[in-house]
């Protein structure tokens, strides 16, 4: 389960200042590492991270969720979740990071809203 790759789309946002990052595969503990560079290529003052793609995430991949936004915050910026499955949705409730984040149905709507 944790061996699957992970790739990765960095592309401009419809509204300047905004990139989209969007992950397919799992994030998990083997594959933090080269979501964690992906998300540091990002260089504009919003970056969604589309999880569309990602069918699920174990702790490290939340860890490393926390992690970027922790660093974006930092370096205020600001870095939001769009298109979370059920089972990702539900991993974040069950560790309680939810609130830790501004979360969108989709990319879209992320890009869209007001900072």
């Amino acid at each position: 389960m944790g061996s699957e790759p992970l790739s990765f789309r960095l592309r401009k946002g419809t509204r300047e200042g905004r990139q989209i990052l969007a992950p397919t595969g799992p994030l998990t503990s083997s594959t933090t590492k080269s979501f964690l560079e992906a998300v540091r290529s990002a260089d504009a003052p919003l970056l969604v991270v589309d999880l569309a793609g990602v069918p699920y995430v174990d702790s490290m991949g939340i860890g490393a969720l926390v992690q970027a936004h922790a660093s974006f915050r930092r370096a205020g910026r600001e870095l939001v979740l769009a298109g979370l499955t059920r089972r990702v949705a539900s991993v974040f409730r069950i560790t309680g990071v939810e609130p830790t984040f501004r979360i969108f149905a989709n990319a879209a709507e992320a890009e869209a809203a007001r900072e």
